[in-house]
């Protein structure tokens, strides 16, 4: 994993990506494996970044702040008679916040391009119409009041 933060000012940018390849090295001497000893379920790669800024506005500390990220192609075989595969799919999110003492309020939106990538799907053997996905949330959009005690 690498993970990288700057910060100018009241912005800091900061940045991550990871890559996997984890492999199955000791399974169940039940569990046909086949030829593939992939991880099933781990995305390959995902990187994500992140704009944040930071000020204060009378007695409140106000933070905005956007990410962008996107996260791998992922196979999702457990058996060798399952398939499916992600293609990999983008997040986005923006929020705003504010705090004054121990009181905040947060403001915030989930898939700004409101993308419906499919997240990964282990599917069903009992389904036989075809695909299975499992899509993105659409756009969602959240407003927190929140308390330090």
């Amino acid at each position: 994993m690498l993970f990288r933060s700057w910060r100018v000012g009241s912005w800091t940018f900061d940045g991550h990506a990871v890559v996997n390849d984890p492999e199955l090295t000791h399974p169940d001497p039940g569990f046909a494996l086949g030829v593939d000893s992939r991880l099933p379920a781990v995305a390959d790669f995902s990187i994500q970044g992140g704009l944040v800024h930071e000020a204060r506005l009378a007695q409140a500390t106000v933070r905005s702040e956007l990410r962008v990220g996107y996260v791998g192609p992922t196979n999702v075989a457990l058996s060798p008679t399952s398939t499916g595969a992600s293609a990999g799919y983008l997040t986005s999110q923006v929020g705003v916040s504010a705090e004054v003492g121990r009181w905040g309020i947060r403001a915030s939106l989930d898939n700004l391009f409101n993308r419906d990538d499919d997240t990964f799907s282990f599917g069903n053997p009992f389904y036989v119409s075809g695909d299975i996905s499992t899509p993105q949330r659409p756009i969602t959009g959240r407003l927190a009041l929140t308390a330090r005690f």
